[in-house]
């Protein structure tokens, strides 16, 4: 039986085993305890004595205290441990409740919550340290109660560091810097810069990354959010260089200050709807230049550069729901992009009021698979009003052959669009240098199910057909109702 004075608060009282008499510190001098069901067991008694301790602080290379370091008292080498404390918010430590004895210090990353924490470190005098515990130095507390100014100094120099500052070199506060992959959503983590602009990563992907600003994840700020690059970042991925760490390197933004372009997004009852995403972006979304997502209020601030801009909501990036995409057109808002009505901005203008008034729809989903069912990615559907009527909305396949997209209720024609003709920044030449015996026939769907597959009204199968006989004219889909 053991019993442990600091298993609730520390306190500086030793340990024990018991032994049949007042206790010991040593579990090799324990006695066992035999008790039969039923028995009863008493006088099994522990006099705790007071202990000595060990007083210290864990800092970096620059001074500053390290918290959450798990700093132990051990034999040498750690053959035996015998207690331990976490460093506080101000790097100190006191490791409380030791016997008369000789002790090591160490550091290990397993019991310590710092990141900055990489390996096993022993203290070896001063405030040196040593990953070697044969150099490692011994404490005596014999002949004293308490021993103080242990210093561990640990070389936790940021592995990524920098600079988020204007081009007029003022630094920026409070910008989030995201470690990315390239022109992507995938997230690694995140960093935000002090009052000096500075900002620092402990801890790195192992893959090739990069970095881009989110100006305004702290409270709005007129800058224009740039992906890193050699020359101070650029808005586009296109230009983002990948981070490579060298010694002393600081790997810093200048951002130029933008307009913003100001609004809500509310459903037809004038309700706000948060965590819907609004995307600036070229004519049917020819070019991406940026996006933000709406508050509790609804409401959006999205900071751009001089330029012409037509926005679109995405209803679905935060949490799935049945709200219909819709491009900006004055009051009324449009489905189909050539409706769409540019923004204009320049000279750090606001553009107030750009709202949004979303209805919800159904959901039209389904799978495009080839003729032995195997799925096509990245084909897009087509989907119309009547049989003569232009393109009004395009969708594209995921890697799956899956497609998801809400339209609002109502009767359309649905056909499948291989290269994506119908939408321009979607045509992939992997599409149009596909072999000929892998080229596919376009195809309206039809609610039949041979020669294709309908499971119901909302999930389609197109199933591509080698005879073109067998393709189907104009069929209709039927009527979508909202929610649905």
């Amino acid at each position: 039986m053991f019993a442990d004075a600091s298993c609730r608060k520390p306190q500086n009282l030793i340990n024990i085993w018991w032994n049949g008499e007042n206790g010991t510190p040593q579990c090799t001098k324990a006695s066992s305890v035999s008790i039969q069901s039923g028995a009863t067991r008493s006088h099994i008694n522990f006099t705790m004595l007071t202990g000595k301790v060990i007083h210290g602080q864990v800092i970096n290379r620059h001074g500053t205290p390290i918290p959450d370091v798990c700093v132990a008292a051990t034999s040498h080498c750690a053959s035996q441990w015998f207690s331990g404390a976490l460093t506080n918010d101000k790097g100190q430590f006191s490791i409380q409740g030791l016997p008369a004895n000789v002790y090591y210090l160490h550091i290990h990353p397993q019991c310590s919550f710092s990141r900055h924490i990489k390996k096993q470190v022993w203290w070896i005098g001063g405030n040196q340290i040593s990953s070697d515990c044969q150099k490692a130095v011994s404490i005596a507390l014999t002949n004293v109660n308490e021993i103080t100014d242990i210093v561990f100094q640990i070389d936790a120099q940021p592995a990524l560091t920098g600079q988020v500052q204007s081009i007029t070199q003022i630094p920026i506060a409070n910008v989030c810097v995201n470690i990315k992959g390239f022109c992507e959503n995938k997230w690694f983590g995140s960093a935000i810069t002090d009052n000096n602009g500075i900002y620092s990563f402990d801890t790195i992907p192992q893959e090739e990354f990069y970095l881009q600003t989110s100006v305004s994840c702290q409270k709005t700020q007129k800058y224009i959010n740039a992906w890193w690059n050699s020359r101070g970042g650029h808005p586009s991925c296109q230009n983002a260089e990948p981070i490579v760490l060298k010694a002393d390197t600081s790997h810093d933004f200048t951002l130029q200050a933008g307009n913003m372009i100001q609004g809500q997004v509310f459903n037809k009852k004038h309700q706000p709807l948060p965590n819907v995403c609004v995307i600036a972006s070229g004519k049917c979304q020819k070019d991406w230049f940026g996006q933000t997502i709406t508050n509790e209020n609804g409401a959006y601030n999205l900071i751009v550069p001089d330029g012409q801009y037509y926005l679109l909501t995405d209803t679905s990036c935060d949490t799935p729901n049945f709200y219909v995409n819709q491009w900006w057109r004055s009051q009324t808002g449009a489905l189909d992009c050539q409706d769409a009505q540019p923004i204009e901005v320049a000279n750090n203008q606001t553009k107030k009021r750009i709202n949004f008034s979303l209805q919800t729809g159904g959901l039209l989903a389904g799978n495009i698979v080839s003729h032995e069912k195997k799925p096509l990615p990245n084909t897009c559907i087509a989907v119309t009003r009547k049989c003569d009527q232009s393109v009004m909305l395009i969708d594209q396949t995921d890697a799956h052959g899956h497609f998801t997209k809400v339209l609002p209720a109502g009767t359309y024609h649905v056909k499948t669009d291989y290269q994506c003709k119908s939408h321009p920044v979607w045509t992939r030449e992997i599409h149009t240098k596909t072999p000929a015996k892998n080229i596919f026939m376009d195809q309206w769907w039809k609610k039949h199910k041979a020669p294709l597959i309908a499971r119901n009204h909302r999930l389609l199968t197109f199933a591509w057909v080698k005879n073109p006989n067998q393709l189907i004219l104009c069929y209709h889909l039927a009527v979508l109702f909202p929610g649905v």
